[in-house]
């Protein structure tokens, strides 16, 4: 499919397809261990236990540095358990699985539970911070205050994790025609909600893979979901939204049970301001750098892995390595 849109070939599973380290030794630097002439082992602290800071994590341990995570929530994984909750995802769990497995292979703590302060961070005194505390959903582009206290509003991640929290049958209006508001949609469906998803956008699921794109499309439609693109949100009052099309024509739409918010995300970096003021350093990986998919925050864990090794020479030859990494 990316071959006959002329775009390079690309695997989740493995970041370096495509690139000039394509090479066993840098996508499985556990087999061979350090090299001869190797920068020194760094103590480095990742922060996040989701799929970018694992896959730094799994990396950097592999090529013999000091590994630690350290994770606010209860299990490690972040958003992983949110991309397998929609239907026909469950293959995609692999991703997270071998590295979680190479993670224990490789013994490397995560710490779960974990709330960072200066203190911990002082006593730990890292080398190097690998922040990877992904993001957070966007707020409701339009002001929800006015609308009927009856219905519940959900962010798209809170009912793809707790879909029961939706019952069966409901009249679910969803905002936001991406990636996630559609998987949403689509796992609704399958519990027999009535759905309708608004898009502000010429397209729905943009970002979607094509084939995958056209499967969730069709089972909606068969599902009988409406979905309404190039639609403004004009006012929320009630138990319904007052809606501008691209030509101008206003329209109301009856909100039903449950109004569903999936307009995308936004980096979580309220802990750089603590490590700036720990003066350590530190770099950014994965969503908190810039919200993505899979594809982009696994490569971004491994290539920053594997870049390790280039902020550990460079800081052995200089006093003043503290920003060599810092992005």
């Amino acid at each position: 499919e990316r071959l006959s849109d002329e775009f390079d070939v690309t695997c989740v599973q493995n970041p370096l397809m495509g690139t000039e380290f394509e090479t066993l030794p840098f996508a499985e630097p556990q087999l061979y261990g350090r090299a001869q002439g190797q920068a020194r082992s760094l103590r480095v602290l990742v922060l996040g236990a989701g799929v970018s800071g694992i896959e730094a994590a799994r990396v950097a341990a592999g090529r013999g540095h000091r590994v630690e995570v350290w994770e606010k929530a209860d299990r490690a994984g972040g958003q992983m358990h949110m991309a397998v909750a929609a239907p026909d995802k469950k293959e995609v769990a692999a991703v997270w699985s071998y590295r979680w497995e190479e993670i224990e292979e490789l013994r490397v703590p995560v710490h779960m539970g974990i709330e960072v302060d200066a203190q911990r961070i002082r006593e730990f005194a890292p080398d190097l911070v690998i922040v990877a505390t992904g993001s957070r959903p966007k707020p409701s582009p339009v002001d929800l205050a006015g609308i009927d206290s009856a219905i519940k509003v959900f962010q798209a991640r809170d009912a793809l994790l707790a879909p029961d929290s939706v019952r069966p049958q409901s009249r679910v209006t969803i905002i936001g025609g991406g990636t996630v508001g559609l998987e949403t949609a689509d796992l609704l469906v399958a519990r027999g909600c009535a759905v309708t998803v608004i898009e502000i956008g010429g397209a729905i699921g943009e970002g979607i893979s094509r084939s995958n794109r056209s499967e969730v499309i069709d089972r909606l439609r068969k599902g009988g979901a409406r979905m309404l693109v190039n639609t403004r949100i004009l006012k929320a009052a009630g138990d319904t939204l007052e809606l501008a099309a691209a030509a101008g024509d206003a329209s109301t739409h009856q909100l039903g049970d449950c109004l569903v918010i999936a307009v995308g995300a936004q980096p979580n970096i309220d802990v750089v301001a603590l490590l700036q003021k720990c003066a350590v350093p530190y770099v950014l990986v994965g969503d908190c750098a810039k919200p993505g998919d899979f594809m982009s925050c696994l490569r971004d864990g491994w290539m920053v892995g594997l870049a390790i090794d280039n902020y550990a020479a460079r800081a052995s030859s200089t006093s003043a390595g503290n920003d060599a990494m810092v992005r």
